[in-house]
């Protein structure tokens, strides 16, 4: 197939819209169908249009390897200015949440935001639980065991 039939083609394609939490776990299972373990990293511009999506599935690879691909993608792609992170963990209990959670999450967004992005959902997948980090950090009061 010649180039400019690729091209053409690539045209008529809608862009993928990840705006809002149906779309982030939507997206989500889509990776986790594809690969069944990994962390992933989706980029979109403030409206939601997905610019970039990365997916990192070797046993080597951590949420780590997803959060500086996302980083970086910035200079890449000017427009880019949210990012969706997955985790697609096979064999971890995501039932309770944890400290750690929270922690990572908060840490994250922070260092997205020192490179001008907004991490706006990280989603983490295991044995059919789906886990919203955000939300779980945002109602961090509510499951965290009394003293």
């Amino acid at each position: 197939m010649s180039a400019r039939r690729k091209h053409r083609r690539r045209e008529h394609q809608p862009p993928v819209i990840v705006n809002g939490l149906a779309d982030a776990v939507s997206t989500a299972m889509d990776m986790v169908d594809r690969f069944s373990r990994g962390h992933g990293v989706v980029m979109t511009d403030r409206s939601g249009v997905m610019l970039e999506m990365l997916m990192f599935t070797g046993e080597e690879h951590t949420a780590e390897d997803a959060i500086r691909a996302g980083i970086h993608l910035r200079a890449h792609y000017p427009p880019g200015r949210r990012v969706l992170l997955v985790s697609a963990l096979a064999d971890v209990d995501l039932r309770m949440p944890t400290e750690l959670d929270v922690t990572m999450w908060w840490d994250t967004v922070e260092r997205f935001r020192k490179a001008g992005l907004e991490l706006w959902e990280w989603i983490v997948t295991s044995n059919e639980v789906i886990r919203s980090l955000s939300m779980t950090a945002e109602t961090e009061q509510s499951w965290r065991s009394p003293p």
